[in-house]
């Protein structure tokens, strides 16, 4: 129960990679790396898990044994190449591979976030603006409308009835407004709402080019490297498959597993999913499922792929904010009609 409410941030988990490489590089044993990482870390998450990771070697175990047991924390990625690591008796090598792609995942997560950080700050804004005018300008206006003793136009009304509500209802609406992000987060802990969500996604013209480049980087990178660690195919795509985050993909990738279980070939499974597979990345793991070079073609695509994000995301906020701005727009104007509209009516008797 303790292990639900602890977190580690991305960066805590590339710093832990990335020091532990460089102590036991420089002949440090593993539990003294350990040791000092847990006094150094600033998160107290971390520092009690290393400090588990130490009980746990010193029984004789190992450090990928230790680190399964915080699979939700961690995850299978980083829990296969640290094994890998281990078994192949380069350790030191592993987690600096592994640092480096968690700090290239951090980075296009980071060029995600930041696009979206201004078109974030106009919605609160504009969600800030309506709850403003609703429960404080609003109710002292309309009366006053009320009072001019002329038919009122239909979007006063419509204003009228939503303000009259919203005052009356106020008690219901405000907490179920801030609740609304909780509630959505824990339905999509939900698996069947969780999948319904990601396929959505991938049907959401605006924002489906980005969901589609983020998954395959975080995809053929990782497969890439878990070959180039010398995992087999079929293991390389189950843990490639359970780092994903959007559950509509790694519902795919596992059935091209099955596909590769069978003997065919993976790009042959990907040719019938254009919808999740753009035909660059079937024909280009065909190319290198039939000359040797997957791993190299893997490579490839994820850094095509994450130029293609990078700029699907410029394109993006260039898409999002004028029309978040209209809407505000649209908002303020619908307001000012309906406050308008009576006003005018009154002082032009003869129209």
């Amino acid at each position: 129960m303790i292990a639900f409410f602890q977190s580690v941030p991305l960066q805590e988990r590339i710093n832990f990679a990335r020091h532990l490489h460089l102590m036991i590089k420089s002949g440090v044993s593993l539990p003294e790396g350990l040791r000092l990482l847990a006094e150094q870390t600033p998160s107290r998450s971390l520092r009690r898990i290393i400090q588990g990771f130490i009980a746990e070697i010193n029984k004789g175990r190992f450090l990928s044994e230790g680190l399964r047991g915080h699979g939700k924390i961690f995850g299978d990625f980083f829990v296969s190449i640290v094994e890998i690591g281990e078994r192949s008796g380069n350790l030191s090598e592993s987690l600096l591979y592994l640092a480096e792609e968690l700090e290239k995942k951090k980075s296009l997560q980071g060029k995600v976030k930041t696009a979206l950080i201004y078109p974030v700050i106009i919605l609160c804004a504009t969600v800030g603006i309506v709850l403003f005018l609703v429960f404080f300008v609003l109710p002292k206006i309309l009366p006053l409308l009320t009072d001019l003793r002329v038919a009122l136009p239909l979007p006063t009304r419509m204003l009228i009835v939503f303000v009259d509500v919203a005052s009356a209802y106020w008690f219901l609406i405000l907490p179920l407004f801030f609740m609304l992000p909780v509630a959505v987060h824990l339905l999509l802990r939900v698996k069947s709402i969780r999948l319904l969500y990601d396929r959505a996604l991938l049907f959401t013209p605006v924002i489906r080019g980005v969901v589609v480049g983020v998954v395959i980087v975080d995809f053929t990178r990782s497969f890439a490297l878990l070959m180039r660690s010398g995992v087999a195919i079929l293991e390389a795509l189950e843990v490639s498959a359970r780092s994903l985050r959007n559950t509509a993909y790694r519902a795919e990738i596992e059935h091209a597993i099955g596909y590769v279980r069978r003997g065919e070939q993976l790009s042959s499974y990907l040719r019938t999913r254009r919808g999740f597979f753009p035909p660059m990345v079937a024909n280009l793991i065909s190319v290198g499922e039939t000359t040797g070079n997957l791993e190299q073609n893997l490579f490839y695509l994820a850094e095509y792929y994450e130029r293609e994000v990078d700029e699907r995301v410029k394109n993006l906020t260039a898409t999002l904010e004028p029309l978040l701005l209209l809407f505000m727009g649209l908002l303020v104007g619908f307001v000012a009609i309906s406050i308008i509209l009576p006003i005018y009516q009154v002082s032009t008797p003869n129209l």
